[in-house]
């Protein structure tokens, strides 16, 4: 892969069609993603997906040297509290989102990182109740869109079990290796950047910024990433076949 990557870039390729024309894509998956944008409208798909965001890296400072000299920039060494984020998006913006703190010493409250139960626990309480039949009615939020996480297959009889048979909606996933198949990756991208404006409210209350920069993302935002989202998808799958 790595080899293919390095030839597809010598012919002038960026870095993301060089690991596009790589062998890790599968053409299959991207068939039955692109037939999903066709098949489906805009406004039924429901967008998933879990982030981590650490204190420390809400308070990063930036800095900026001459040409050629290093940037030399004072960063805190405490790590400070770290943060997991299931949220779910759609044409409309973020539906909903739940904010958990994790923790090097595990409680009742706060776990040390993020096993299938407590995704299905999150997915429970945040995912499944906007979640509407896939029927002639093309109702919103009734196709749920993942990404190939290894966390969103442990369970995978389960999760569809959910999804499909007790909600009526349906579940793709997202081709392997194309992060911008899943919309809510841009609006997580946006997330920090929102996050950054203030940094003083990052530094103080870290959850409810998290918080605070989902809820800033709205219709204009997100029609925008489930439009390049499809785009991407399209684009790929002209390379890969």
């Amino acid at each position: 892969t790595a080899t293919v990557a390095r030839l597809c870039k010598a012919a002038g390729f960026d870095d993301k069609v060089a690991t596009t024309k790589s062998i890790r894509q599968d053409p299959e998956s991207m068939w039955l993603r692109a037939s999903a944008c066709r098949l489906y409208h805009p406004r039924q798909f429901l967008f998933v997906d879990e982030t981590h965001s650490v204190s420390k890296d809400m308070r990063r400072r930036r800095g900026k040297a001459q040409h050629g000299k290093r940037c030399v920039v004072p960063l805190t060494q405490r790590l400070g509290q770290s943060f997991t984020t299931l949220a779910a998006m759609d044409v409309t913006g973020i539906v909903d989102h739940d904010t958990k703190e994790l923790s090097s010493r595990p409680t009742a409250d706060k776990p040390a990182a993020v096993d299938f139960e407590l995704f299905m626990a999150m997915v429970r309480a945040t995912i499944l109740p906007h979640l509407q039949p896939a029927d002639a009615r093309q109702l919103a939020r009734s196709v749920l869109i993942i990404d190939n996480c290894s966390l969103h297959h442990d369970g995978l009889d389960q999760l569809r079990e959910i999804v499909e048979g007790v909600y009526g909606a349906v579940l793709l996933y997202t081709p392997q290796y194309c992060p911008r198949a899943n919309a809510i990756e841009a609006a997580f991208s946006l997330m920090n950047y929102n996050i950054a404006l203030d940094e003083s409210f990052a530094r103080a209350s870290p959850k409810l910024a998290i918080e605070r920069a989902l809820n800033m993302i709205g219709p204009r935002e997100a029609s925008h990433f489930v439009e390049r989202s499809r785009k991407d998808v399209e684009k790929w799958l002209r390379l890969v076949v």
